[in-house]
């Protein structure tokens, strides 16, 4: 489901109108879903996304979390660590700035 359509439903479901329970809850799902990934950075991957959600009172396994995740186009990406390129020696002179 779009962003836009998640957003729509959960306005329907404010109006209470004659949607269906289920759908108000998915609305939810989906949204948290989104908040928790945002937060980490694009790194919450299906088992702790999991074990975040059941911490918020839902009931939901992690194979229903990864397909959701599919479906709502959200990609792990792995942060790479910061990796020293130069060696540098402290006790050497800063050279002179000719440029200026």
């Amino acid at each position: 489901m779009s962003g836009y359509a998640c957003q729509y439903i959960s306005l329907l479901c404010l109006e209470k109108t004659t949607r269906s329970a289920d759908q108000c809850r998915n609305a939810d799902l989906y949204r948290r879903m989104k908040e928790l990934f945002k937060q980490s950075r694009n790194s919450l991957g299906s088992r702790e996304m999991m074990k975040k959600l059941r911490k918020e009172g839902f009931q939901i396994g992690r194979y229903k979390v990864r397909n959701l995740m599919k479906k709502l186009k959200l990609k792990v990406t792995q942060r790479i660590a910061y990796k020293v390129t130069t060696k540098r020696n402290h006790n050497d002179k800063v050279a002179d700035n000719l440029l200026n």
